[in-house]
């Protein structure tokens, strides 16, 4: 997939998938792989069964929350997003996300509270700090 063979890293995938449908990693190297190939639908449903069968997984989560977000799904990826949080209290990117996830539903005040977190925890992380501000825009 790094090499960007999609159609080879597809059928290793698809293969591994065979093999070992209980092991997260290969659904969630699955979701990577329809995230390159512009399907997020399908990207959602692999890191959802990564995440189903190791519920501690956080960069699943994260990454389903991620694709839900893309596919408007707010209220899914804002849950999807605080699982992925619960098992990495301070990963900045997942309180980023559940920021713009909060704002997208209108829920401002959790908006602010989880993006402030994340410029705490990444002072340098200019993501945070520009949905901090149309956050603060919003709230007038």
């Amino acid at each position: 997939m790094e090499l960007l063979r999609l159609d080879e890293a597809q059928a290793s995938i698809e293969r591994a998938v065979a093999l070992a449908p209980d092991w997260e990693a290969v659904h969630f190297e699955q979701g990577k792989l329809w995230l390159r190939l512009d399907d997020t639908e399908r990207a959602a449903a692999s890191f959802a069964d990564a995440g189903r069968l190791m519920p501690s997984f956080s960069a699943a989560f994260s990454n389903l929350g991620a694709a839900l977000g893309e596919l408007e799904r707010h209220e899914e990826a804002l849950d999807a997003l605080k699982q992925a949080l619960r098992f990495d209290p301070f990963g900045h990117a997942i309180l980023n996300n559940i920021g713009a996830a909060a704002r997208d539903l209108g829920r401002l005040d959790e908006a602010e509270s989880a993006l402030r977190q994340a410029v705490a925890h990444a002072p340098q992380f200019v993501f945070a700090h520009y949905n901090l501000g149309h956050t603060f825009f919003l709230q007038g």
